[in-house]
């Protein structure tokens, strides 16, 4: 053995092993001492640290609990350590996650920025944010985990809050009554709530997804709506912009959208979002007041015009009628000319129908006899290639309509039918007792009624259909798809207008490429009404006396009217007077009344006494006289049609047919035959004392 003085020799060197030893201990205390201040210093700074730091052992317990862990748990480092964490202060939904992270990091495996939350000592949650490091010995060996977290606690309060918040506005949004809309940058839609579900009847998933002008706006909007969002995704924003929608069934609705930028955090425009307004039934309304006023203005205008042109058209029409033509020639000129005051006539007629200022003469009419007589006559006019097929019910079908004008129109419905086919086609009419039914179908605007009985005549064709965005268009004057010169484009219009004075409705389906269905709504009558008329016309027509010494006193301002009435009654053996006013027709009854059996007078005539005036006086003084009014003036029917007494003087409305006038002489010539006992003795007549009532 040796001792402490004895040398310790190593090669090159001579050491004391005295000496050595005391070197040895001296450092090895110096860097335990220096190892032991590092992890006093730790120690000091981990439990000092702003950070809750918390580690496990191998096992899972607590074996680091600093003062921050302490300060926000509530659990002092005595309460947790040895404790396991998992079990102890994890919530339970978070239990199965945190040792999986825990388990993963034993492993090796580290985790950072997970959020968990942990109990307080009272019970409530704290949420933190961990990064988790592997903890290990000497030997490299894990011996449990370290955490460093974050109290997040009122970042995932506020977090929460907004969440929720957010969750409200999308119920808000989601259950608003105003449709809401919205699309991202492409234009795409990202937002469709309920109301906008409901109200176009595409579901939230159909919309999604899908550009919202190309899919859901019509096409004369298309334009003016990619503007509009332009603008917005611009950050331009627009307020009360009007626009129409599609419905899934293809109706058209109408919104009052305010378009709003939409950003995101930072700022930058991702979309734009629209609150609007379902304003359909409010714009319908409005489109309502705005036809009236555009129907008063045509019918103001159309008026005039029906005047002076219905004056010319009867001079034309009448002088016409009475021309003899000796050869072919002369026939085939008289025949054009004819025709082209007829289609005159006819367009006139078209215009006052629109306008509803037409004069109708509705009475109780038996459709099936009506609809078989059309079916024998309208065939020449629909060609070879168009089958038409009649369906009427058996019992009897009556209506209370101008017969005339409901066969033009018709003739106007079965002529679009046809121009609407190529080749061969078939038209089906039919008749049956039906309800307006206006709920869910698209509707031609109209005066709507829905009560008492009606009749429903219904049009269908498989032409080639009416587009959606046209089907409101086509009851449009003037509006037609027909090429330059083959279309007037007053067949419909005047169609919805006789139907509309009629006290009726009409309404128009239409599918491309299948066909169009027009349906008209007419007041019902009772079918024993309808053949007494008839009768009461041929008594009267087989029983008119021999025309000896019949005076008719022909009264109009328009001289050449005045002369072919007198030259027609002429020619049919009747002596004629003529008269230019009612006072000088007033004056000449006054001189020869006892010689006067028949007045025939214009109602609108210049001067203080027109017709209707005029014939209130001779029938208040001479009720052996017949009267028979003729007026070419819009204004004028109007007002006969409104006047509670029209049944007193019949009227005849100009272009007239001059047969017309004959009959409607015979029959008040036949009536005077009837009455033999009334005086023809009277008192003189004062020319002014029913002026002022009868001006109108």
């Amino acid at each position: 053995m040796s001792t402490k003085n004895e040398a310790f020799t190593r090669p090159g060197r001579t050491v004391d092993c005295a000496v050595c030893s005391s070197g040895w201990s001296g450092e090895l205390a110096a860097a335990r001492a220096e190892q032991e201040q590092i992890a006093g210093d730790l120690t000091r700074l981990i439990d000092s640290a702003n950070a809750p730091i918390i580690g496990i052992d191998a096992q899972g317990n607590v074996n680091e609990w600093n003062q921050t862990a302490a300060r926000i748990t509530g659990f002092s480092k005595e309460e947790a350590l040895g404790h396991d964490l998992v079990e102890t202060f994890i919530t339970a939904d978070f239990k199965a996650s945190v040792r999986e992270v825990l388990d993963k990091a034993l492993c090796g495996e580290e985790t950072s920025n997970y959020e968990f939350p942990l109990f307080n000592k009272g019970g409530e949650r704290i949420d933190v944010l961990l990064n988790s490091t592997t903890r290990r010995d000497a030997a490299g060996h894990v011996v449990g985990v370290v955490g460093v977290g974050q109290d997040i606690t009122e970042l995932a309060r506020a977090r929460a809050e907004q969440e929720r918040v957010a969750g409200d506005l999308t119920r808000l949004i989601d259950s608003a009554n105003a449709p809401i809309i919205g699309i991202d940058a492409q234009g795409n839609v990202n937002e469709w709530n309920q109301t906008a579900a409901r109200i176009t009847g595409f579901s939230k998933e159909e919309a999604l997804g899908h550009d919202l002008v190309e899919t859901f706006i019509t096409a004369d909007f298309k334009a003016s709506v990619r503007e509009v969002l332009d603008k917005a995704l611009c950050g331009e924003e627009t307020s009360n912009y009007e626009f129409p929608l599609f419905t899934k069934g293809g109706e058209r609705i109408h919104l009052l959208l305010n378009a709003t930028t939409r950003r995101d955090a930072a700022g930058h425009v991702v979309g734009v979002v629209g609150i609007g307004q379902d304003i359909t039934q409010r714009y319908e309304k409005e489109e309502r007041l705005r036809e009236r006023a555009r129907l008063e203005a045509v019918g103001n205008v159309t008026g005039g015009i029906a005047h002076e042109f219905n004056n010319l058209l009867t001079v034309v029409t009448g002088n016409l009628a009475m021309l003899s033509p000796h050869d072919e020639f002369e026939r085939e000129i008289v025949d054009d000319a004819t025709r082209a005051a007829r289609s005159g006539s006819e367009l006139v007629r078209n215009l006052l129908a629109f306008s509803r200022r037409q004069t109708l003469k509705p009475g109780p009419c038996n459709l099936d006899q009506l609809i078989e007589d059309f079916r024998r006559s309208v065939g020449r006019a629909l060609g070879q290639s168009v089958a038409l097929e009649v369906s009427v019910p058996e019992e009897r079908l009556a209506a209370f309509i101008d017969r005339p004008q409901f066969e033009a129109a018709l003739l106007n419905l079965c002529i679009n039918s046809r121009d609407a086919m190529t080749g061969n086609g078939t038209i089906r009419l039919s008749a049956f007792p039906s309800q307006p039914q206006h709920s869910g179908s698209p509707l031609v605007p109209a005066h709507e009624r829905s009560d008492g009985d009606f009749i429903c005549v219904q049009v269908a064709d498989d032409g080639s259909g009416i587009e959606p965005e046209l089907l409101n268009k086509v009851t449009e004057p003037y509006f037609t798809t027909k090429p330059v010169g083959e279309g007037s484009g007053l067949g419909l219009s005047s169609v919805l207008g006789f139907v509309d004075q009629s006290g009726g409705s009409m309404r128009i389906f239409s599918e491309c490429g299948v066909g169009t269905t027009v349906e008209l709504f007419l007041p019902r009558s009772s079918p024993s009404l309808t053949d007494s008329g008839a009768q009461e016309l041929r008594t009267s027509r087989e029983s008119a006396p021999a025309r000896t010494r019949i005076q008719i006193l022909v009264v109009d301002d328009e001289p050449d009217i005045r002369r072919l009435a007198a030259r027609w009654l002429k020619r049919s053996g009747y002596e004629v007077i003529e008269a230019a006013t009612g006072d000088e027709a007033l004056a000449c009854i006054e001189e020869r009344a006892d010689d006067i059996d028949v007045l025939f007078s214009d109602i609108v005539m210049p001067g203080g006494l027109d017709g209707w005036a005029l014939a209130e006086q001779v029938a208040a003084r001479y009720p052996q006289i017949g009267i028979q009014l003729a007026t070419g003036y819009d204004q004028a029917r109007t007002k006969y049609n409104n006047r509670t007494d029209k049944e007193r003087f019949p009227v005849l409305f100009k272009p007239y047919n001059l047969s017309d006038l004959s009959e409607s002489v015979e029959r008040l010539v036949h009536q005077g035959k009837e009455n033999p006992g009334k005086s023809r003795k009277h008192a003189p007549l004062s020319l002014t004392s029913f002026r002022g009532a009868a001006a109108e």
